[in-house]
């Protein structure tokens, strides 16, 4: 049975901190959706933003999830802005290493300098150093409480007549730490990076600039070319354009509604977004779900693994997220399931590396990032699980981790580097009975790595690294897609 260590240790600071937080993730007030200025003063035509959120890897957590229940934004003219038309849920560590948008707004040109905020409902899910066992019991923190806050915005956010991306970069690892005695969550002051970019709408733009990679969600409604879907969880919806290039597969644009669907695409230069690439993966009676593998039975061919969801859309993901979300799912597999590699806006180039438990259970290993697709839902497990899904297919998907870099080599157009692990990280400490030695990764760095605000990378440097990790020959090899400090 399936064991959960649960603290209703209450964090005001919590609240008040992850609050700060989605203010700046939502820094941009809109006038569409519910919103609305007040104030007479006349303002220009407003201006296409997009929100994008993302985080610096936190190799303890697995998750971390709150509300915004209410948000309200005020200019340098004292008018007040309305931009949460309904509550959202946010879960912030599926988007380490990259950005996802969360919004797509159109904004009265301004200042804004302030910020009021309401929410609550944070629930943190992390692993024991203290259990001899680890992977039997998921640590969990909850402050079901909610606050109100005044948040100064800093620097101010300037909206000109030129749309943009806001990009909001939260570092989970540095926010929280762990007492050594207790093993509870410390909170520290909330650290992020906050920029702005002009969209790139040609070739592959970066997230930050526009680029829109492995979106998941399910699409709603068709008019014309277009379609609108919901993001995951946290439930924002975005309209996406099509075209005669964008790539159907597994679905088309007439039978879009009511689908679970990953896309691809870019900005375009007006700020709307274009659909490149929609591939149709469950309908409404299906799910799919994604996150961090958190025990794997090993057997030929294995029969089930636990899975911790970071997000996941369709039947039982949409009647309890909260549930789920954070803690652990039974995931069933066997002869009928498939299996497959996202290597989309990969380099793999020359890395041709397994992964099918069906051929070699230790193709899957605690800690790597998963999708699981099902065609029949999350059912409840009763006394085990918080659900039990049946799985279609398993998609090896794109992770961050951090760590120090030793033994930087050239060779063959590629480089190559030992990532050695914290000792707290959840690889390190998931891993300790199939990795008894010191853990570590071997990172392959390919021509097409993006090495973000980077210009070199040497021995004893601290990186954080987001790419695709296998298990080969009994170590983790990391494919990397961008790497940064």
């Amino acid at each position: 049975m399936f064991s959960q260590r649960k603290n209703s240790y209450l964090f005001s600071n919590l609240a008040v901190a992850c609050l700060m937080l989605v203010g700046l993730l939502l820094l941009t007030p809109a006038c569409s959706g519910g919103g609305g200025v007040s104030g007479t003063p006349q303002q220009p035509s407003p201006t296409a933003v997009q929100i994008k959120m993302g985080d610096a890897p936190a190799d303890r957590l697995i998750g971390l999830e709150m509300n915004l229940t209410a948000a309200h934004f005020k200019d340098s003219k004292g008018n007040q802005v309305n931009v949460l038309p309904a509550t959202r849920r946010l879960e912030f560590l599926h988007v380490a290493g990259t950005l996802e948008p969360v919004a797509l707004l159109q904004v009265p040109q301004g200042t804004y300098t302030e910020a009021t905020l309401e929410g609550g409902n944070i629930h943190v899910s992390y692993v024991s150093t203290l259990s001899a066992f680890p992977w039997m019991g998921m640590s969990e923190v909850t402050s079901p409480g909610s606050s109100s806050i005044v948040v100064p915005i800093s620097p101010p956010l300037t909206v000109r007549d030129q749309p943009i991306i806001v990009s909001v970069d939260f570092d989970v690892a540095s926010f929280i730490s762990f007492d050594p005695v207790s093993d509870l969550p410390i909170l520290n002051n909330p650290k992020f990076t906050f920029s702005t970019s002009p969209i790139l709408a040609s070739g592959e733009p970066k997230p930050e600039q526009g680029g829109l990679e492995d979106m998941l969600g399910m699409a709603t409604t068709v008019s014309g070319s277009s379609f609108t879907m919901k993001l995951g969880q946290n439930g924002t919806l975005i309209t996406l354009a099509t075209d005669n290039n964008t790539i159907f597969s597994n679905v088309s644009l007439a039978t879009l509604p009511n689908m679970i669907v990953k896309v691809s695409g870019l900005t375009q230069a007006d700020g709307s977004l274009l659909a490149q690439q929609v591939e149709g993966l469950e309908n409404q009676y299906g799910a799919e779900t994604e996150g961090i593998i958190y025990f794997n039975w090993s057997e030929t061919p294995t029969t089930w693994f636990w899975l911790s969801p970071q997000d996941g859309n369709g039947t039982g993901f949409e009647l309890t997220p909260t549930t789920a979300l954070g803690q652990v799912v039974n995931v069933n597999v066997g002869t009928g399931t498939s299996y497959a590699v996202n290597t989309d806006g990969m380099d793999m180039t020359g890395a041709n590396f397994p992964f099918d438990a069906n051929v070699d259970p230790t193709t899957m290993r605690f800690g790597q990032r998963v999708r699981v697709e099902s065609s029949t839902g999350m059912i409840p497990d009763p006394g085990k699980t918080a659900g039990l899904i049946t799985a279609q297919k398993v998609t090896l998907e794109k992770q961050s981790v951090s760590g120090t870099v030793a033994k930087y080599t050239t060779s063959g157009g590629r480089s190559f580097f030992v990532l050695q692990l914290p000792s707290d990280s959840y690889l390190t400490i998931l891993n300790r009975v199939q990795s008894p030695s010191a853990p570590y990764i071997n990172v392959w760095q390919q021509a097409g790595t993006d090495l973000h605000g980077l210009t070199s990378i040497g021995n004893g440097d601290t990186v954080h690294v987001r790419g695709l990790l296998f298990s080969s020959s009994g170590s983790f090899v990391m494919v990397a897609q961008r790497i940064w400090k």
